[in-house]
């Protein structure tokens, strides 16, 4: 994926966080990273993802 240098921070973030939802047997802290991959995204305003509510979706499949 391509973001501006000054999103690139932010990105490595959500990354991070959607690993840990994928990863973590504990359904609190699922939630918590997959709240925190969608807060990021949308603040990134990245019109070619899909809407950042389908993260959840994506991510527990």
């Amino acid at each position: 994926m391509h973001v501006e240098r000054v999103a690139v921070a932010d990105a490595e973030r959500a990354a991070k966080a959607a690993r840990l939802a994928r990863a973590t047997a504990s359904e609190a802290e699922r939630r918590t990273a997959l709240d925190r991959v969608t807060r990021i995204l949308r603040s990134l305003v990245l019109y070619y993802l899909p809407d950042p509510d389908a993260v959840d979706r994506a991510l527990t499949r």
